[in-house]
């Protein structure tokens, strides 16, 4: 059996889903490249199994070419309405909201520029799931009592980022770069110290960070401002998601 979601824990059934935090952390560079003040809103929908790499990720980018970045998170389903208008309010004229950077002239939602988004290639997706099936590697992958996942991203060649002729030239090279890098697992968003919001350091190894702590990250970057919601801050449609998919949160948030 195959789902399209993350982190199951029942053997007999096999979860696929893309792995974005990859392709977050090339928008996060753009964002930071573009951004006049340094200030950058994100807004997603629930802090589910990868949800939360992706915001950080998209932080670590933003912040590798601009020392000044902050990313401001806010939330679209939560029961007091959606993040964007928060950040549009506050003057913040680059979101990255919906897998898409937005660029917000002069503070108007209407007048909006979309400058890059997340490009998932479900056929390449398929293709390699069926080719596992084919040539006998599904049932090598059988290991017992342990769920298969399969989290594919930029390496595999299922995920990518695509730019808009709006992005100077300069930053266009620079995507194609850390691209090409993100392919050949030269860059990873998680190498070297990272640190929380509380200034405790979460990584420090010099190797990237392990897959499944990737996947169950429960805590937000130094570099974003912003917060975790409680479950019944969310609409009562998100809080049965979350149920089934959503992170456990740490004690100190």
């Amino acid at each position: 059996i195959l789902n399209c979601s993350l982190n199951t824990n029942y053997p007999s059934v096999r979860t696929y889903y893309p792995r974005l935090y990859g392709a977050k952390f090339i928008k996060g560079a753009i964002a930071g490249a573009m951004s006049r003040d340094g200030r950058i809103g994100y807004v997603t929908d629930y802090p589910t199994y990868g949800g939360i790499a992706s915001i950080n990720a998209f932080a670590q980018g933003a912040r590798m070419v601009n020392a000044h970045a902050k990313i401001y998170l806010e939330w679209s389903q939560l029961q007091s309405g959606d993040g964007l208008e928060r950040l549009i309010q506050q003057g913040i004229n680059l979101v990255d909201y919906h897998d898409q950077l937005h660029e917000h002239r002069d503070g108007i939602q209407d007048d909006v520029h979309n400058l890059a988004l997340v490009q998932c290639y479900w056929g390449k997706f398929y293709q390699r799931l069926v080719r596992r099936v084919m040539d006998g590697s599904w049932k090598l992958e059988e290991r017992g009592a342990s769920a298969v996942n399969y989290w594919w991203g930029m390496t595999q060649g299922v995920v990518s980022v695509l730019c808009s002729r709006r992005v100077p030239a300069g930053t266009r090279r620079l995507v194609g770069l850390f691209r090409d890098a993100m392919r050949n697992q030269k860059l990873d968003p998680f190498y070297g110290t990272i640190y929380d919001q509380q200034g405790q350091v979460v990584h420090s190894d010099e190797i990237p960070m392990s897959t499944q702590k990737i996947l169950t990250m429960n805590w937000l970057s130094s570099y974003v401002e912003g917060r975790l919601p409680d479950l019944e801050e969310f609409t009562p449609k998100a809080q049965e998601l979350i149920r089934l998919q959503g992170v456990e949160r740490r004690s100190d948030t």
